[in-house]
């Protein structure tokens, strides 16, 4: 294993130690991508320590203490709940303008339609969390087709101006939920400051759970443009250490995680940090590989499993492991974690 893979897996949770909570997991972490709710589930899971189950991930979330929504790139991810003001208000913008604008038009919305939906919202969710097939019928009986799509998109624009989120799980007959309420932000913790310099601190925020890593791999994972990026790393350089190849990692001590037994193997769900979150993946997976890992022409990345590091096989959620790079897998450790977590 290279030194730039240990620290990245020490960075990720991985490595040495563990998140003490979910909580703390989330918060180290900024935000974990979870297009899929079992993904990100999953994902907290493998990075904290007491091997919590699925069920504890939604009890997490029926508390309070854990939001899904959308900060970065229009893309869904968990995050620790005091934390979801700060990363709306980094990037909102430049979300809006990618998810908003461009597929208005093509859904037949007005302007007035986003305001009108949200006072829609809002009243519906006054007496407590829903589902969103409740809050599509909320929209339908005041006027408002949810249909084609324009009910989702609505949610989401909603949520990116910091009315709603996902929160409360659904319950499921298997005993981990695959859906959740949507609920009012009004309903969230006493929020984080926003600091003043907003990108400077999510870049100090995303080295902490991810470095080493660069200010190219930090647009990408944000969102924001590489100009903003390079100012963001700027305005910390005097917190980072810089490796040969240019790649920086926060100097700050770590707070919030508990020593661990470093593996060898970790199984890791679809879209995962480990493998999504760099602009350059060639160093956690064999460039050949990537075609088979994703994202595919759907947008599409597997479930992983990774050896020293590195990306050897891709697995369904049954347990199999269902295509692997040229190296000899032998996954019964880790599929072993992931029966644990879903039991």
């Amino acid at each position: 294993m290279t030194d730039v893979l240990r620290r990245r897996l020490d960075s990720h949770l991985l490595g040495d130690a563990r998140g003490a909570s979910l909580v703390d997991t989330a918060r180290h972490m900024m935000a974990i991508q979870s297009q899929e709710l079992w993904g990100g589930k999953f994902a907290l899971s493998v990075r904290t320590s007491g091997a919590p189950t699925a069920r504890d991930v939604d009890a997490a979330f029926d508390r309070g203490e854990l939001v899904r929504t959308w900060p970065f790139r229009g893309t869904l991810h968990v995050l620790a709940a005091d934390d979801v003001e700060f990363a709306l208000t980094v990037a909102r913008d430049r979300v809006v303008a990618r998810t908003t604008a461009p597929h208005r038009d093509a859904l037949s919305l007005e302007l007035d339609d986003y305001s009108r939906a949200e006072r829609i919202v809002r009243t519906a969710l006054a007496s407590g969390p829903l589902s969103r097939g409740e809050v599509f019928d909320a929209m339908q009986l005041s006027g408002l087709d949810p249909a084609g799509n324009r009910g989702t998109h609505l949610i989401v624009a909603i949520a990116l101006r910091g009315v709603v989120h996902w929160g409360p799980p659904i319950a499921h007959e298997t005993g981990s939920a695959t859906q959740q309420l949507l609920r009012l932000n009004d309903d969230l913790p006493a929020q984080a400051p926003v600091p003043s310099d907003r990108d400077a601190e999510l870049y100090r925020r995303y080295l902490r759970g991810h470095a080493p890593a660069t200010p190219e791999d930090f647009a990408w994972w944000s969102g924001l443009t590489l100009m903003q990026a390079r100012a963001a790393a700027a305005a910390i350089a005097d917190d980072v250490d810089l490796d040969d190849e240019g790649r920086q990692s926060l100097r700050a001590p770590v707070v919030g995680v508990v020593r661990a037994t470093p593996q060898r193997e970790h199984l890791l769900p679809s879209f995962d940090e480990y493998y999504m979150s760099y602009r350059d993946r060639s160093l956690t997976c064999d460039p050949r590989f990537m075609v088979t890992v994703g994202p595919t022409k759907n947008g599409r990345v597997e479930p992983i499993l990774v050896r020293d590091g590195e990306v050897i096989a891709t697995w369904k959620r049954d347990g199999a492991v269902v295509a692997n790079a040229p190296h000899e897998v032998d996954s019964a450790t880790a599929l072993t974690r992931y029966r644990e977590h879903i039991s």
